[in-house]
């Protein structure tokens, strides 16, 4: 199984993925974290001058995340994993070329739907 774990920075993506690793009836669970795949060199990604025109790489834009990669290795952790569990502010995105059953949760701080309860 594919789940992606979706939400804003500081959402509690990270902590969710490990927790669910650590509860899963199911083993073994892999957890790909989303901010290991982030260009490094600006030959790819989105990369804008700072201030002072140092070019940094533009975490928000979904063009910043080697996505090929990650759904590279998505596939290889599912082929010998019974759930992979992809976090990230652009794990919705993570495509793999087989078919295994998807959960996608779109995380937030503070809520359901945002709301305070």
């Amino acid at each position: 199984m594919l789940m992606t774990l979706t939400g804003g920075s500081g959402a509690g993506k990270t902590t969710l993925a490990h927790a669910l690793a650590a509860g899963a009836p199911v083993t073994p669970v892999r957890v790909l974290h989303g901010d290991d795949y982030y260009f490094r060199t600006q030959e790819h990604g989105v990369w804008v001058p700072d201030e002072s025109g140092t070019p940094r790489l533009d975490v928000g834009d979904p063009w910043s995340v080697d996505l090929a990669r990650l759904g590279r290795d998505a596939e290889e952790a599912l082929a010998g994993s019974a759930v992979v569990v992809v976090e990230g502010l652009f794990a919705r995105r993570v495509g793999v070329r087989s078919s295994y059953p998807r959960f996608d949760v779109f995380v937030e701080l503070g809520g359901v739907f945002g709301r305070d309860q």
